[in-house]
Parts: structure tokens; C-alpha cells; sequence
């Protein structure tokens, strides 16, 4: 057995974070995704019982750019580190995207831990897009930032053309501004059309039906004002 056997879930939480990283969202069935936003690297953690096995731990560490004798190393930190709240900020709709100027021209969010001058470029044409297990076919993302304050998070999504998301609300206020394509919202009052470059505040606890429904992919930028705990609706 190898330095990297024997390490349970919740000690690899512990280290993890002592190495920068913050819980992001969850993944595809007991993963959980968790992202370093100084180095803006993504690694993915199976929540399951027992020993993790030596390969799956290394290959996480592999993913998060963490040296295997850098992460045996931090024994020494406050406790409450390893209090990542999985199950406060679990969410399944998880998707957005934006173009570069509403980022930084409307938005202008800081990055946590940064001063607040200090905002969040990105360029969609460049940004690090990813798919995960469980996704629609042919949709990605990318995390933008998170509030540690408020809870409150910012994404960028794209979804194919015709694709349906389940109706759901959440428990905070949500922002959808919608850059490319053209998204349909279902309402009690009937069917409104978003373009590209048109915008929608959608209040917490307000059903949400939409669609793309344009011929192309659909790109659109979402946040929350607050935790974005999301639920399945009729």
C-alpha cells in the first residue's frame, strides 16, 4: 500500500480544501465537483463509503494539479475547513453563459478573495467549456464565480437547439441574460420570446418552463442573488 491509500471521503474533503479548492456543484450521481479559483482548476470527488482506492485518489489529485507529497502533508489546519455544506448547496440546474462586455461592463464581479477592483474576465470563444456525465447531449458550461457571502453564483451555459429544460424554481432570484440563440419562456400569461441580448429577472419561487427554441445552440448567462437550490415543479 502507497501513501495515497486509506484516505476516507471526508479526510480528502479536509486536505482538498486546505489546498484552495471550494465545493462548485454536483456532479453525476454521489460526485461532487470542487474548483480552486486562484488556479482555476476543476477536480471531481466520489462521496462514497470506505477507502477511496489509491488510482481514483491519485487521478483527483492529477486533475487538481495537487502534488500527492504537498496534499500527505497538510495535517495541520482548523477543523472547520472540512465544513463544505454538500448538502446546502446542492443544485441541479447548474448551466449559463454571457458574452465578455455584460461580465465585465454590467456585472463586473469580483472574484472571492481578490479585492473588489479586481473582476471576472471571460471570453466566451476561449472559455474552458465542460460537459459533465449526466448532461443533455451536445450542452457545457463553465463556473464563473461564487458569492461566499450571499451563496450566490454565476455560470455560463449552452444548450442545443430544441432542447427542453425541466421545469424547476429555485429559492433565490435568478438573472438570465441570453446571448446567442433564442430562449422561450412558458408563463401562465403565454409564451415569451427571449432574443439574443434580451434579459429576464426570474423572482424566487417562480416556476420556470423554458426552451431553446431557436434552430441554432442557445448561450446564456444565469445568477443567483443567493443560494441557488434548485426544484423539480409540474
Amino acid at each position: 500500500m502507497g501513501r495515497l491509500a486509506g484516505f476516507r471521503y471526508r479526510e480528502v474533503i479536509r486536505k482538498i480544501k486546505a489546498c484552495g479548492f471550494a465545493f462548485d456543484r454536483q456532479a453525476a450521481g454521489s460526485h461532487e465537483t470542487g474548483f480552486n479559483p486562484e488556479s482555476k482548476r476543476f477536480t471531481t470527488i466520489p462521496n462514497h463509503p470506505g477507502d477511496l482506492p489509491e488510482g481514483t485518489l491519485r487521478a483527483i489529485l492529477k486533475q487538481a494539479g495537487i502534488d500527492p507529497e504537498d496534499f500527505c502533508g497538510r495535517d495541520s489546519f482548523p477543523q472547520s475547513w472540512c465544513n463544505w455544506s454538500i448538502e446546502e448547496h446542492r443544485m441541479t440546474l447548474r448551466h449559463a453563459s454571457v458574452w465578455l462586455a455584460l461580465i465585465t461592463a454590467l456585472f463586473g464581479q469580483p472574484v472571492p478573495g481578490q479585492p473588489a477592483e479586481h473582476a471576472v474576465v471571460i471570453n466566451p470563444d476561449s472559455a474552458a467549456w465542460t460537459h459533465d456525465k449526466g448532461d443533455p447531449p451536445d450542452s457545457s458550461s463553465v463556473f464563473i464565480r461564487s458569492d461566499p457571502k450571499t451563496g450566490g453564483i454565476d455560470l455560463l451555459v449552452r444548450y442545443p437547439a430544441g432542447y427542453v429544460i425541466p421545469a424547476h424554481f429555485h429559492d433565490s432570484n435568478e438573472r438570465v441574460f441570453v446571448a446567442e440563440g433564442q430562449v422561450t419562456m412558458r408563463r401562465d400569461i403565454g409564451d415569451q420570446v427571449i432574443g439574443a441580448g434580451g434579459f429576464a429577472f426570474l423572482p424566487a419561487g417562480e416556476v420556470q418552463r423554458m426552451s431553446c427554441s431557436s434552430k441554432t445552440r442557445c448561450t446564456f448567462y444565469l445568477s443567483w442573488d443567493g443560494k441557488p437550490a434548485s426544484h423539480p415543479a409540474k
